[in-house]
Formats: C-alpha cells, structure tokens, sequence
C-alpha cells in the first residue's frame, strides 16, 4: 500500500515536471513561498518605514539613515 502511494505521488510529480520527485517538488514550492513572504513583508517593513519617517516618528528613524 505504501508503496502504491508513492508510485501514485511520483507519477503526479512527473506529469508536472518529468522526472522529478513529488518531494523535491514540494520543497521547492515552499522555498519559493517562503521567499516570496520574505520579499513582501520587507516591502512591508520598508513602507512601514516610510510612512513612520514622513509623519515624524523617531521609531525608525535610525533604520531610514542606513539604507
């Protein structure tokens, strides 16, 4: 039975990508999604910054002088 499901998942995996196993698809995904989280909450931080600094608060005004 296990066996089966493996076969059934590296069968999926390679309809989408041939020769490529379900689980290293799978990782790669997440890695794509964590950095794609990363890059939206810097831009995130950063507009947050800007909008901190434009109103005047000292909350990060050391991190506008560094970049």
């Amino acid at each position: 039975m296990i066996n089966k499901d493996k076969s059934v998942a590296r069968g999926w995996g390679s309809i989408v990508f041939p020769g490529v196993d379900v689980w290293l698809l799978l990782v790669m995904l997440l890695i794509l999604f964590l950095f794609v989280i990363l890059v939206l909450f810097r831009g995130l931080f950063i507009v947050c910054g800007i909008l901190i600094l434009s109103m005047g608060g000292p909350l990060c005004d050391c991190e506008g002088r560094s970049s």
